[in-house]
């Protein structure tokens, strides 16, 4: 067995194969094995190699799972920074991807402020990423994960923008739904139905005069 600084000293030999590696059926492996054993200098090491790359990593059926060790193990500040700079310019398609949605949500889980330009590339290109089964699974993960404070009834109005859209899309609906069926904002599940059905307490119930 190999001692972790034979690991680390492998590691660095093997710096510029790291991207190509990581793609590779058995190769992802062995990428995953030397950051699980390298200590925080060496994988701050790796991950200023590999940032630039993360996205084309994240986005291949074994790269993913390389990509996904190194953020779920990323815990420092710096390392943080240096995956979020990796994948923020390509949320998107990251999102919209089999095998990068599932890195957009190990992401996710960094919190407030590392999380943020998720959220930001959600509102802006809302329509493309719900009308996608992979995008659609990821916006419903950051309703489950986050811990934003409304956010079900700061998400609600965008909704509301293209409400029959939505409710009739085969994925769409279903963020509708998960919206509907919170029982934590009563506002947001208002603003849905308010949409939908016009605000009855606007219209007089009284029964009709003879």
């Amino acid at each position: 067995a190999f001692s972790d600084l034979e690991i680390e000293q492998l590691a660095i030999a093997m710096l510029d194969e790291l991207p190509e590696l990581s793609s590779d059926y058995l190769g992802n492996t062995i990428v995953q094995k030397l950051f699980e054993h390298s200590s925080d200098i060496i994988k701050d090491i790796m991950l200023r190699k590999t940032s630039k790359y993360l996205t084309s990593m994240g986005v291949h059926k074994n790269g993913t799972w390389a990509c996904q060790k190194m953020i779920t193990m990323a815990h420092t500040p710096r390392q943080i920074m240096q995956v979020t700079q990796g994948v923020k310019d390509y949320c998107t398609p990251l999102i919209n991807d089999q095998f990068g949605n599932y890195v957009i949500q190990c992401v996710l889980k960094f919190g407030f402020p590392w999380n943020q330009f998720i959220f930001e590339s959600i509102i802006a290109n809302f329509w493309v990423i719900v009308q996608n089964r992979y995008g659609a699974r990821a916006v419903r993960a950051c309703l489950d994960t986050s811990v934003l404070p409304n956010r079900h009834s700061i998400l609600a109005p965008r909704l509301t923008k293209r409400i029959v859209e939505l409710c009739g899309h085969r994925l769409a609906s279903l963020t509708i739904l998960k919206v509907l069926n919170y029982r934590g904002d009563d506002n947001a599940r208002k603003i849905i139905l308010d949409s939908l059905f016009g605000n009855v307490n606007a219209h007089d119930s009284s029964p009709p005069k003879e």
